[in-house]
């Protein structure tokens, strides 16, 4: 990827307050592409680069959706139970009032990601908080 000229870096910050760091990065990847010089962007790059961001969004908040619903508890998702057998979790603990409780800890971990440009979030790292979300229902 070649250098990006400073006022193209500034724009390149503007859009990770506006779509956040996965986005952002990605569109700095897509400039570059093909560009040989550090040259500025020009008109049309820039509105292309804001058309990314708003056609990349909904796609990244589209994968996390994927995962929440993998991971979900009140919808007994596959990974949900896969979880909650690893933690040895019974009927009794996963009442419905703890499931909802579970996913609404989850729904809020998933906003701040996506306001920290975190989002997509990792499968992993969303299995780590349901872990350890669901951890607390065995004390």
């Amino acid at each position: 990827m070649s250098p990006l000229d400073p006022a193209t870096g500034r724009f390149i910050h503007a859009l990770q307050a506006a779509f956040g760091t996965s986005m952002a990065r990605a569109i700095a990847r897509e400039l570059a592409r093909g560009r040989v010089c550090a040259r500025p962007l020009r008109g049309g790059e820039f509105r292309r680069a804001v058309e990314l961001g708003e056609v990349g969004r909904p796609v990244l908040a589209g994968v996390d959706f994927g995962t929440r619903l993998r991971l979900g508890a009140v919808v007994n998702a596959p990974g949900f139970r896969r979880v909650a057998q690893d933690l040895g979790l019974t009927g009794r603990q996963l009442t419905p009032q703890a499931r909802h409780a579970v996913d609404a800890r989850m729904a809020q971990r998933f906003e701040r990601a996506r306001l920290a440009g975190l989002s997509p979030v990792p499968e992993a790292t969303a299995e780590n908080w349901l872990r350890s979300d669901l951890s607390l229902l065995t004390l």
